[in-house]
């Protein structure tokens, strides 16, 4: 005697316990694939990264291994100094060059739109005698008062 309520069907149990089954492999199936695709997209997009400016001294030959370091009274030190800009904006920048506190240059303004760099040659003279002599290349960005924390320095020994 078979009973049949409102609710059963007339197929056979096994085919209702087969449909069954798929439903929670079929999710699984989805979760996974969803899954992969959100790890794929981070991997493959690039992170945001925050706005900068690259400063940089490079020796006269380009390379960073061959910096001034021993001058003698009234020679001359040659460093090539660089800005790129990656604030993703165009940014004015002016570069002071100061020796014994004195400012010996003044460069700029200088213009870079973003990804764009800029680099020149700056010469000083050694005009006093003594070991761990600075020269300081103070970066202001767009019409600041202040430099940025970027500005850098470069120790030499005059002898």
């Amino acid at each position: 005697m078979v009973i049949k309520s409102d609710n059963q069907s007339n197929l056979p149990m096994s085919r209702k316990s087969a449909r069954r089954n798929k439903l929670p492999l079929f999710l699984t199936a989805l979760i996974t694939l969803a899954s992969v695709g959100a790890l794929c997209y981070v991997l493959i997009s690039p992170p945001a990264s925050k706005p900068f400016t690259e400063f940089y001294l490079l020796d006269q030959n380009g390379k960073t291994n061959n910096y001034p370091s021993d001058l003698k009274l009234g020679e001359q030190g040659i460093v090539l100094l660089g800005i790129v800009n990656h604030e993703a904006k165009e940014l004015n920048y002016r570069v002071e060059v100061v020796m014994d506190g004195n400012k010996i240059n003044d460069l700029g303004p200088i213009t870079l739109v973003n990804k764009t760099s800029w680099q020149t040659k700056v010469e000083f003279i050694a005009n006093t005698i003594g070991d761990n002599q600075e020269v300081d290349f103070l970066l202001f960005k767009d019409g600041e008062t202040t430099p940025s924390s970027d500005s850098l320095s470069l120790s030499f020994n005059v002898r």
